[in-house]
């Protein structure tokens, strides 16, 4: 290998480990799409602020108010495995309905939409409204310090140094054997 090559893997070795170090960064706020099938069926797909899907558990509410002023919710949204869509159990009833889903873990996500519910025999279209994720200057600041908010994750820079540490000794390793 030579010494070209061999710095050319370093970089990209830095650059991958302070990408790693970056990635916990951007997955801090989440984007919503507000769906329903028009029968009643009602549920919210999440991703990340950087377009990655959410995985693992998602804790979501929704709460919906009909023009008519009956009122749903909060209610749990529940987590489908196979698509990771947060879903309403329950249906809604006909109408039109102002429907808000709200995530608070793993990041902070709101999402306000109108659906339109049309009886089981002639349902309304189905529709869908999507929501960006907030701005990290909408999202409350920490009381504290303390859980890192306020400075950078130490964990993912440890990581990213020690990944960069490994690769500086696996160059020497491999200059000091060349060198031979």
């Amino acid at each position: 290998m030579t010494f070209a090559v061999r710095r050319e893997v370093v970089a990209v070795l830095a650059i991958a480990a302070l990408s790693v170090t970056g990635a916990a960064r951007r997955h801090d706020t989440i984007g919503l799409v507000v769906h329903s099938d028009g029968a009643g069926s009602v549920w919210a797909v999440a991703t990340w602020a950087d377009g990655h899907p959410v995985d693992g558990p998602v804790a979501a509410t929704l709460f919906a108010v009909s023009e008519t002023g009956e009122r749903v919710g909060p209610a749990a949204l529940t987590r489908v495995a196979t698509t990771g869509a947060l879903v309403y159990e329950r249906g809604l009833a006909t109408g039109t309905w102002r429907v808000v889903v709200d995530v608070a873990a793993p990041g902070i996500g709101h999402c306000e939409a109108t659906v339109r519910i049309g009886e089981l025999a002639s349902p309304a279209p189905p529709s869908e409204a999507r929501c960006l994720p907030p701005t990290i200057a909408s999202v409350p600041a920490a009381e504290s310090a303390e859980n890192g908010a306020d400075g950078p994750d130490w964990l993912w820079i440890a990581v990213g140094l020690a990944l960069l540490g490994v690769a500086a000794a696996s160059i020497v390793v491999l200059i000091s054997r060349s060198s031979k």
